[in-house]
């Protein structure tokens, strides 16, 4: 059994918190979060979520194609919420946004860190952070050595708030953010600096 990483938080809390979704679709995403707390996802049935919703498999059907579709709405929904809490700040490194994003890892860590081990989530993720990227760096579209920057500084934070989120870091809030709002403060200098030598 995969042993838990934060404190026991109620799937059904969480749900009720991430999704605005009808009451059955939610007790679905509840069992399921269950599961993936002991097994693996391709060890994850619909007879197994039937049973521990009490719900038949013509139900399950209704709201999903199969146990992976289930696991995308999951992982959509996760990802929404995380951006709309970015969408509210104007700026990449404004420390509430940095601040907002470490508690939704604080809050949602366990879940995130599952999601990621059995799909591209971390993909999915990167690439709903994207825009928000590109409005910060003032850059209409990614080039191949900015996406490669991108990628090595977005996971290095990805990796560092899912250690948060496990409380292997000995950082408080306000520590972290400020590390974390260093690190995209030097890629904004390394593209206008780069963006500055091309010019000559």
């Amino acid at each position: 059994m995969i042993p838990t990483i934060l404190p026991k938080v109620s799937e059904r809390k969480v749900m009720s918190l991430l999704f605005a979704l009808e009451e059955t679709r939610e007790f679905f995403m509840e069992a399921f979060l269950k599961a993936l707390r002991e097994k693996p996802l391709n060890k994850i049935s619909v007879k197994e979520l039937c049973q521990r919703t009490g719900y038949n498999r013509s139900t399950f059907y209704y709201y999903f194609e199969d146990v992976y579709d289930l696991r995308k709405q999951v992982e959509t929904n996760l990802i929404h919420s995380i951006i709309s809490e970015i969408s509210l700040q104007p700026n990449l490194t404004d420390e509430k946004f940095i601040k907002s994003l470490i508690t939704v890892h604080k809050v949602y860590g366990e879940i995130i860190v599952f999601l990621n081990r059995d799909s591209s989530f971390y993909e999915s993720y990167k690439q709903a952070l994207q825009p928000h990227l590109l409005a910060f760096l003032k850059v209409e579209k990614i080039n191949t050595e900015l996406d490669l920057i991108f990628d090595f500084v977005m996971g290095g934070i990805f990796a560092l708030l899912e250690k948060y989120a496990r409380q292997d870091i000995p950082l408080t809030v306000e520590e972290l953010t400020l590390f974390i709002q260093e690190q995209i403060n030097k890629l904004s200098v390394w593209h206008s600096y780069s963006n500055n030598e091309n010019s000559h």
